[in-house]
């Protein structure tokens, strides 16, 4: 048996793509309402570990100002983490110097939240994807054109389309758009931060079905941030949630939805509505009470003790660890201590 579980983790290790360690992100910054003199130091993202396997979708779930999108920005190094390591096929994303990382960037794309606001408006749809291109010094100038008129196929865009302006389109259009800036580079790892949260629910579901197209078709991995607990279940293999700067719970998608551990993880799981009205009607809601805390001063203990209805007095003595409490789930509550 336990040579079987040596051979399980090793070959978990090697399918590893990204591997996060203990990462932190934390602003120095004032208070609200505070004196100006008075500096706060806000944890933004607080010891977040968690690994992605080639080929799987992570989903990364919690409530706005949770710290998903500076987790999301610390692994690109679009914001300089704090403490901690994000490892690429083995290799420290943090250690490395912008001449280094630059072939790894290549390697690794987002997908930004607001269509619009990461195109720029001056730009035509041929030389905003274009520039990546030039920028990794991929192909000759026909070369690239290929390279673009395919890569608007691919989104379901019609190539004629590279000389038009980013105002020229609909939000879905300029999300594909930004999809297909991505891709163009042949990535094999995709930050979607929140790629449909600005979108309408018609188009939401358009853009996830080709975000899952793209995914079999160039074997991609997604590292996939929302808060819509809908949306997750649909596209992601796991899922991690996310409470103030923290993952309280991890495990696949189907186990978490059915059988949810954490607290927090429960009331946010009550409050998806299911499309049967019988079942809805019977269904019990857990509404959360007390204020949620300031980042600039989170909790002694466990950090969730100011909401939680089962909390106890080690909940507010001691941070619960994230441990595994079943094969492939983990929780970080004094519960399953």
């Amino acid at each position: 048996m336990r040579r079987n579980a040596e051979v399980k983790n090793a070959k978990v290790k090697e399918d590893t793509i990204l591997q996060v360690n203990d990462l932190a992100v934390h602003f120095e910054g004032q208070e609200p309402f505070t004196p100006k003199s008075r500096r706060s130091v806000v944890r933004a993202v607080d010891g977040v570990s968690f690994s992605i396997r080639k080929g799987e979708v992570l989903g990364l779930v919690g409530e706005s100002g949770c710290g998903k999108s500076t987790v999301s920005k610390a692994i690109l190094r679009i914001i300089p983490p704090t403490t901690g390591k994000v490892l690429f096929e083995g290799r420290n994303l943090c250690a490395l110097e912008e001449r280094e990382l630059r072939p790894l960037r290549r390697r690794i794309q987002m997908i930004f939240q607001d269509p619009y606001a990461s195109l720029n408006p001056s730009m035509t749809v041929y030389q905003t994807i274009a520039e990546l291109l030039k920028i990794h010094r991929i192909g000759e100038r026909r070369e690239r054109k290929d390279r673009i008129n395919e890569m608007l196929r691919v989104v379901d865009l019609d190539p004629e389309y590279a000389d038009r302006y980013p105002h020229e389109f609909s939000g879905g259009q300029r999300q594909r758009i930004s999809i297909a800036r991505a891709l163009v580079v042949n990535p094999d790892f995709l930050v979607a931060d929140e790629p449909v949260s600005a979108l309408d629910v018609s188009v939401q579901a358009q853009i996830i079905n080709l975000l899952q197209d793209l995914q079999e078709k160039f074997s991609l991995t997604y590292l996939f941030i929302s808060h819509d607990l809908s949306v997750v279940r649909h596209i992601s293999n796991r899922v991690a949630i996310m409470y103030l700067g923290r993952i309280v719970e991890i495990a696949d998608t189907n186990t978490l939805f059915e059988d949810p551990l954490h607290p927090y993880s429960k009331a946010l799981l009550s409050a998806v509505p299911i499309p049967d009205p019988e079942l809805e009607k019977g269904r019990k809601r857990i509404i959360l009470s007390g204020e949620v805390p300031s980042p600039y001063d989170i909790p002694r203990g466990c950090r969730f003790n100011t909401r939680c209805w089962k909390k106890m007095d080690v909940c507010f003595e001691k941070e619960p660890e994230l441990r595994e409490v079943k094969e492939g789930h983990s929780a970080a509550c004094h519960l399953y201590g």
